[in-house]
């Protein structure tokens, strides 16, 4: 999977930028919120496909409605992503790749989003809304475990994991569906900027980046908190 570098700190200012525009000249509802589900995630860069490793997500969110199709959304989250290795029944030849690895990640991460309600079907509910922003995430844990029952090479992921960069940047977008005027799910997918680790092999061996991928599916509950 190649994908290009991303500037997400743009992305981030750009938005509030227009946020902050908007809201001079819409009159402010405040929301608020608690949300809890779970992460499907992977690394490009190691040397597994899939999003296999499963974790945890969940924290609390607040929004500023301008109109009634259009919110600016603030959360606070905890976050656990990584890479796992999932054997899908064939033989593997480790020997020319790395051996089996299970890489846990966990963030706390601030995704700030632009939020788009549609489909209305009561005064004051719309079915869907279509979101789209940027997180930044800090890195507050992680652990490697590696399968050592199998010979061959490997990038000792367990010591580059002292290297991981404690910074994330990343953008995001997703879909909301709405059960009623409080009770929703949302599905979301959101895609590092700046890569976990990066090593380039002076002995021309391939170079070593890992960047981060997830799905996100979570439960949101949300009220009225002030006008």
């Amino acid at each position: 999977m190649k994908v290009a570098t991303l500037t997400p700190a743009t992305i981030t200012f750009s938005l509030l930028f227009f946020v902050f525009s908007v809201s001079l000249q819409a009159q402010e509802r405040f929301r608020a919120g608690a949300m809890l589900g779970f992460n499907l995630a992977q690394l490009d860069g190691d040397n597994f496909s899939g999003y296999s490793k499963k974790g945890i997500s969940g924290g609390l969110r607040v929004a500023t409605v301008f109109n009634s199709r259009l919110d600016f959304m603030v959360e606070m989250l905890y976050t656990q992503t990584g890479s796992q290795y999932k054997s899908d029944g064939r033989p593997q030849d480790f020997g020319s790749n790395v051996k089996p690895v299970h890489i846990r990640l966990n963030f706390v991460e601030v995704p700030l989003m632009i939020n788009y309600h549609f489909k209305q079907i009561d005064r004051n509910i719309f079915r869907y809304e279509f979101f789209a922003g940027a997180s930044i995430g800090r890195l507050i844990g992680s652990k490697v475990t590696e399968d050592t029952s199998i010979s061959g090479r490997t990038a000792n992921y367990g010591e580059l994991a002292e290297d991981f960069n404690k910074n994330q940047l990343g953008i995001l977008f997703g879909l909301k569906y709405n059960v009623d005027e409080n009770l929703g799910f949302a599905l979301r997918h959101t895609i590092a900027g700046n890569r976990l680790y990066q090593l380039e092999n002076p002995d021309g061996e391939p170079v070593i980046q890992m960047r981060s991928f997830f799905f996100s599916l979570h439960a949101m509950y949300m009220f009225d908190i002030g006008y």
